[in-house]
């Protein structure tokens, strides 16, 4: 059987004569603890409200594992198909770069300021 070894964003593959070995950049290990907090205070509220109608503490727990399997899975499938894109544009020209984190950067905030904007005309 013929394996590949192939580098992310946030690990770098070796092939050795024992196997292919995977290393976790250091320098990531920040951002994949902030990717994780960020993940679990997002979807807290939809976990606490769902597992508070459940009938019993077997079906929360299962319900919950669930759920964090999918939302650890879907994010993860997320990540991997952005980030070959992300990866070729950080490698290419300086302002490709730029215009992308404020294409990026600008979309947040326009998202984020219409969502405040709608709450606060809802009071």
């Amino acid at each position: 059987m013929l394996f590949t070894c192939i580098d992310t964003p946030l690990t770098r593959c070796r092939m050795t004569p024992q196997g292919i070995s995977i290393y976790i950049q250091r320098a990531h290990l920040g951002t994949l603890g902030i990717g994780l907090l960020h993940g679990a205070a997002g979807s807290a509220g939809l976990l606490v409200l769902t597992v508070a109608v459940t009938d019993s503490a077997v079906q929360a727990l299962v319900y919950f594992a669930v759920f964090g399997c999918g939302s650890m899975i879907g994010m993860a499938a997320l990540t991997a198909v952005a980030s070959y894109p992300l990866a070729a544009v950080e490698r290419g020209a300086g302002w490709i770069k730029t215009a992308t984190g404020l294409c990026i950067g600008g979309l947040a905030i326009w998202i984020g300021g219409s969502l405040a904007l709608e709450s606060l005309c809802a009071l």
